[in-house]
């Protein structure tokens, strides 16, 4: 299975930072006019692939569908929807209909332009749209009221829900929805919240779905947001769904910078559901690691990813995806946890896949020799000497290829034998979790650490509120990760959105915490006097962690 062209790979695979290469790429291919579409779609699927926010993809298939590519333009708009970014449905729409001509078009981003709240903006397609489609009543009724020829817009609006109720159900979220877009249009914002939820709930409508969830994100209210939620994953019928409804969940969390500790654990939940359910395919797989490691970076919590990472390299992922996740096991074995018996078993992963990787030459180099037999381990520099070293590229300076140039694979041909390879890779044939180093004796016992990402509310001595992510705690204590300045010895007050039993669950807790500690990367805080089903709440947590 591959999941990157070979011309992308090519220069991937070398660079330091695939979204930094992904990015200088998309400028080459954009800027120039003479690169034919199929280049554009390629890095659309690698950017679909790897980046989380999911625009460069957008941008690149527009790209596509512009030289030539008809397929890229719904592509575009299925991203488009994804992401919920109603201004560019509407500008593509309005795009096709001008090489079309299709009405349908207008109305696409006539509706998109209302949903947006920028109403006034759809009177001239919509004109076009009503001159096209004289006999569709909803476009009428839209335009007459963005014309302000409604006497009553409260009755319009009951007499188009009064249909509904009369309905099948996909007809009446259709209808539902007409009506909270008329309510939009006349500045009733509560009635249309109302009817845009009754749409939702009455055909599991997509467009509804998408405001629905976009009004609870403005709000930012974690109980209604994990409510809806469960309620999309009613609807779902097999494990790719469950993955994918998490996945997408956590993406919009993180993107709209709300909840940020329970997107990081919706993210991960989808992907421990993907891989228990042996899932190879999993749309933007990448860049969900990506989000991952970026928190686990400012967490200072690499370890606790290494699980997830065996789990991968334990299935038949794409090279692409193989050689990703085991670069980043190699770094946490080698560099954080140290442990170079289980770095071995990353680094002979990499080098199946890439032998002339920079990362594997300097392991071999530098570290291979201190875990292996002296003789054995003169043969496997050997064996790696006559692969030359390919030099990551930090500074990216791309080199498209020419559209009549051939495709080059990107794997250089491997010189070393397998018995190198194995001998590299030691006892263990399975890429291998680091060694937990013990307490140093002097270490005092305190209550157990557990590492997730919490969600929490800070009210400081002075009124403020502060929302932070707790990067771990336990039934004495926490640690806030936040740039704010707190005070040693301020006693705050906290919210905790402590982890329920199962992913959509959260347990509301409120606690007092004193700051008695600062680090560069934020403060620890003993609890003081916690509620008894609060210090319960956090030692299941543990005992389901463990």
């Amino acid at each position: 299975m591959q999941r990157i062209a070979d011309w992308i790979r090519t220069s991937l695979w070398q660079a330091d930072s695939w979204r930094a290469a992904l990015q200088a790429l998309c400028a080459e291919i954009g800027n120039d006019a003479d690169a034919p579409a199929t280049r554009a779609s390629d890095l659309a699927a690698a950017c679909e692939l790897v980046e989380p926010e999911g625009e460069r993809a957008l941008a690149m298939q527009r790209v596509a569908w512009e030289r030539g590519d008809s397929g890229a333009f719904d592509r575009a708009m299925e991203i488009a929807r994804g992401l919920g970014a109603l201004g560019t449905i509407a500008d593509l729409a309005l795009a096709a209909h001008a090489r079309t001509g299709q009405p349908d078009h207008l109305v696409v981003a006539s509706m998109a332009l209302v949903d947006a709240g920028t109403p006034e903006n759809a009177v001239e397609p919509l004109t076009r749209a009503v001159a096209a489609r004289p006999q569709d009543e909803i476009v009428r009724s839209v335009l007459a009221a963005l014309r302000r020829e409604v006497r009553d817009p409260q009755a319009e609006i009951l007499r188009w829900v009064a249909r509904a109720s009369r309905a099948p159900a996909t007809e009446a979220g259709r209808l539902l929805l007409h009506a909270a877009r008329l309510a939009r249009i006349a500045g009733l914002e509560d009635i249309y919240g109302r009817h845009v939820e009754a749409a939702f709930h009455r055909s599991r409508d997509r467009a509804a779905a998408t405001l629905v969830e976009q009004r609870l994100l403005a709000r930012r209210r974690a109980d209604e947001l994990l409510a809806f939620y469960r309620g999309q994953l009613e609807a779902v019928r097999s494990d790719r769904e469950w993955s994918d409804s998490m996945r997408a969940a956590g993406m919009r969390l993180h993107a709209s910078h709300v909840q940020p500790g329970l997107a990081i654990r919706l993210l991960r939940g989808a992907l421990e559901h993907a891989y228990r359910a042996g899932l190879t395919d999993v749309p933007g797989h990448l860049a969900v690691w990506h989000v991952l490691i970026a928190h686990a970076r400012e967490a200072r919590a690499h370890r606790e990813l290494m699980p997830l990472v065996v789990d991968a390299l334990a299935l038949r992922f794409s090279d692409d995806e193989r050689l990703f996740i085991a670069r980043y096991g190699l770094a946490v074995t080698r560099n954080d946890a140290v442990d170079l018996e289980a770095a071995r078993t990353y680094a002979s992963t990499v080098a199946e896949l890439a032998p002339s990787h920079a990362d594997v030459h300097d392991f071999v180099s530098t570290d291979l020799g201190q875990v292996m037999d002296p003789r054995v381990y003169a043969e496997v520099r050997v064996a790696f000497s006559r692969t030359p070293r390919a030099e990551p590229i930090v500074s990216f300076a791309p080199r498209v290829p020419s559209s009549r140039a051939p495709e080059k694979p990107v794997a250089t041909p491997s010189l070393i034998p397998p018995s190198a390879l194995a001998a590299m890779r030691g006892g263990s044939r399975a890429p291998a979790l680091p060694v937990v180093p013990p307490l140093p004796p002097h270490a005092r016992q305190r209550a157990e650490r557990i590492v997730v990402p919490v969600d929490a509310e800070l009210r400081l001595p002075d009124g403020q509120q502060l929302t932070a992510v707790v990067r771990d705690l336990s039934a004495s204590g926490l640690f806030v990760a936040t740039e704010r300045t707190l005070e040693i010895g301020w006693v705050l007050a906290i919210e905790l959105q402590l982890p329920g039993p199962d992913l959509l669950a959260q347990l509301t807790a409120s606690v007092l915490a004193k700051v008695v500690r600062r680090t560069p990367d934020g403060y620890g805080l003993a609890l003081v006097d916690p509620p008894a089903h609060v210090v319960e709440a956090i030692t299941a947590l543990a005992r389901r962690s463990s």
